[in-house]
């Protein structure tokens, strides 16, 4: 068994450095420790620190202007909700992060799933655009609604 605080806590630190290395365009799954559907205990000490890691995340992204990937993998997944969670995706908003929307798709029939789900995902958070991408120079656009062309 592995102490799921130990993972939490190693998880985050390692995504922290990711982001502020400033290599990256876009952290992908940006907490995909919860793949399998681990999660911290609940309680207040444990939601403190969660939401602490987050910050980290989140300020470790706005530094380096990395985005954050919101991805619609984790609803086909244990964790039954997006990369990121909520928390996460708030405080990166709170911060100025930019977002990019992907579906993460491995087969064909994934192309686009749970596209309408994500963008609600993502204005919950506060977020009424996202980033693309040509080469690597981000343009921010207005997030729409229906399925990605």
């Amino acid at each position: 068994d592995v102490d799921v605080e130990w993972a939490c806590s190693m998880y985050f630190e390692r995504a922290c450095r990711a982001a502020r290395c400033g290599v990256f365009d876009v952290l992908g799954h940006p907490d995909v420790i919860k793949v399998f559907g681990a999660r911290l205990p609940a309680g207040p000490a444990t939601l403190g620190r969660y939401e602490e890691h987050c910050d980290a995340l989140a300020s470790a992204a706005s530094v380096s202007g990395t985005c954050l990937e919101v991805s619609s993998a984790g609803l086909r997944r244990p964790a039954r909700e997006p990369y990121p969670g909520m928390v996460l995706l708030k405080r990166a908003r709170k911060r100025g992060v930019g977002i990019t929307l992907a579906s993460d798709a491995h087969e064909p029939e994934e192309v686009g799933s749970h596209y309408d789900e994500l963008v609600e995902w993502a204005r919950t958070a506060g977020y009424s655009n996202v980033n693309v991408f040509d080469g690597r120079v981000a343009t921010e656009v207005g997030i729409g609604r229906g399925s990605p062309e």
